[in-house]
């Protein structure tokens, strides 16, 4: 039989109870604490972060505004270098003319006696200038900006402008020698042309006098070159930028007439019912006689 004393709680079991429980719940406030400590830390390390991207957006804003003023600035002295001080005359008369009022531009220059330029005729001069390319209208006479504006000469007109320098390939293909510039590119390549009896090159330039020597599928051309030109036009204008001697012509239609005369004979293959009935007649007349 058991007895009551077992069921009894000792004092010293109920204080270490309480001991171990009041050490579990302070490790859990630690606990808490630390996680506490930990989420505001995060919570600073983000505000940094946030702080710091928005200080690089800041900065590489910056750097591009920068980046941007200094290509203005190259390009600025870009056009300075080609234009020069044609650019800010243009800009200050093209300011003059839009500034000044209808009457007082007047219809007609009373010192010059030509039409005034206006903004576009400014514009459109100074690139002619620029480009070399004179501007001339057969019906209208001069161009108003370069009579009135660039020189106090009116320019005459040219009906034809020969380009200074003229390459190879390019002047074979205006010769129309060649379908294409490539065309001559390539026969230049492999040695189907020859200038003055030596080998040429693609890119060297023609000059009037220059004799050129052209294979082509097995005909020689041997020509004097009588004007320079970079376009390619009828066969008649093509004709007249060369010279072609009398012994080149002959021997080239002597080559024609050996190459008509060494072709095979024409064999059309089988023949028609008409030839086969032709066949057949003369076969018959051939038997009776």
């Amino acid at each position: 039989m058991l007895g009551t004393g077992s069921f009894v709680r000792s004092p010293g079991r109920t204080s270490e109870r309480r001991g171990l429980l009041a050490l579990v719940l302070l490790t859990l406030l630690g606990a808490l604490a630390e996680l506490f400590q930990g989420a505001r830390l995060v919570h600073a390390v983000g505000r940094a972060l946030v702080r710091l991207r928005i200080l690089v957006l800041l900065l590489l804003g910056v750097l591009r505004a920068l980046l941007d003023a200094l290509l203005l600035v190259l390009v600025g002295l870009l056009l300075l270098g080609l234009f020069g001080l044609e650019l800010f005359e243009l800009l200050a008369n093209g300011g003059r003319a839009l500034a000044a009022s209808p009457e007082e531009q007047g219809p007609y220059d009373d010192e010059r006696g030509c039409k005034q330029a206006s903004v576009h005729d400014h514009l459109s001069g100074f690139l002619c200038e620029f480009y070399a390319e004179p501007r001339f209208d057969a019906g209208r006479g001069p161009s108003p900006h370069r009579a009135c504006y660039h020189s106090d000469a009116v320019e005459e007109p040219r009906s034809s402008i020969e380009p200074a320098k003229v390459r190879l390939d390019k002047w074979l293909w205006a010769a129309r020698f060649y379908k294409t510039r490539s065309q001559a590119t390539e026969a230049i390549g492999a040695g189907h042309v020859k200038v003055n009896g030596q080998r040429a090159k693609a890119g060297q330039s023609v000059s009037v006098g220059l004799v050129v020597e052209i294979v082509k599928e097995q005909l020689t051309w041997e020509v004097r070159v009588v004007a320079i030109s970079d376009k390619r036009g009828k066969g008649a204008d093509a004709a007249k930028l060369y010279q072609e001697s009398d012994e080149s012509r002959g021997k080239r239609e002597q080559r024609i007439a050996e190459l008509r005369a060494a072709a095979p004979a024409y064999l059309p293959g089988r023949p028609t019912k008409k030839d086969r009935r032709s066949l057949d007649r003369w076969r018959d007349r051939g038997d009776e006689g």
